[in-house]
């Protein structure tokens, strides 16, 4: 059976809304969720803000050279934008629903330098049961809330996803400029999952959306997380504090004499 195409009770959703993304200089189609809280928002200021991850692309692209990873693609904000910059870029998004609109932006704008991947990172392959937590605020809708860390309840749409080691997914020979992980909470498994990445030295920047409360859920703590990172040779002295119910950012090198021991 593939699982990475098997959803169950998610529900459906309209055609997708084309829209003009800018900021700054840049400017590429994208298709939306209509109703979508990010739609929304880029067709009222033309980009999604806050550009946190736009920002760390654009001061990357000064100092580094190679492939842009973009894990937790969500609907390709980040990696459209990569692509137009001109970086081959690997995007990772477990949803069927985000992927299908990150293909067709993919196709809108002619991007022939992103390779899209609709699976989860993990730790170990295998097939795992993401809760599809569309939440609906002020008349818009968030499709970027799907997580693995929420265990589904009745009646919560589910959809069944193949899942992979990143360091499976990126070949040994290829250089990551700039790694995107934004995973609503899974951080701690997809870190692991990457962990040959950094073994090799195949990363320079890494940049984190982290999901304190989700994290907690998944079994990793904000401290675990950080600990992780330190194992991984990254300095986390701009690791973000634990702020219950916010999301927090992490911009980070690893450390150039440090060795990865186990």
């Amino acid at each position: 059976m593939d699982y990475g195409r098997l959803a169950l009770r998610v529900p459906a959703v309209p055609k997708s809304e084309h829209i003009t993304f800018r900021y700054g200089s840049t400017t590429f189609q994208m298709a939306g969720h209509p109703g979508s809280h990010i739609t929304g928002y880029i067709k009222q200021h033309g980009y999604f803000g806050p550009m946190k991850e736009i920002d760390a692309l654009r001061r990357t692209a000064g100092i580094a050279s190679g492939i842009v990873l973009d894990v937790g693609a969500n609907v390709g904000v980040v990696s459209l934008y990569a692509a137009k910059l001109g970086f081959p870029v690997i995007a990772v998004e477990a949803s069927e629903l985000n992927m299908k609109r990150l293909q067709e932006s993919i196709g809108m704008n002619n991007f022939h330098n992103v390779t899209a991947l609709k699976v989860a990172a993990s730790n170990a392959p295998g097939c795992l049961a993401m809760a599809v937590g569309w939440t609906k605020t002020n008349n818009e809708v968030n499709f970027g809330m799907n997580s693995f860390a929420v265990k589904a309840n009745d009646g919560t749409p589910v959809e069944h996803v193949l899942a992979s080691r990143l360091d499976a997914l990126v070949p040994p020979t290829v250089h990551v400029a700039f790694f995107k992980l934004d995973v609503e909470g899974w951080e701690c498994f997809a870190l692991e999952g990457a962990k040959q990445l950094f073994v090799r030295k195949q990363v320079d920047i890494l940049f984190m959306e982290v999901n304190m409360n989700m994290l907690t859920k998944a079994g990793c703590s904000p401290a675990g997380l950080k600990a992780r990172l330190s194992k991984l040779c990254f300095d986390v002295s701009s690791f973000p504090s634990a702020k219950p119910g916010e999301s927090n950012d992490y911009y980070g090198r690893q450390k150039a004499n440090c060795q990865i021991t186990d």
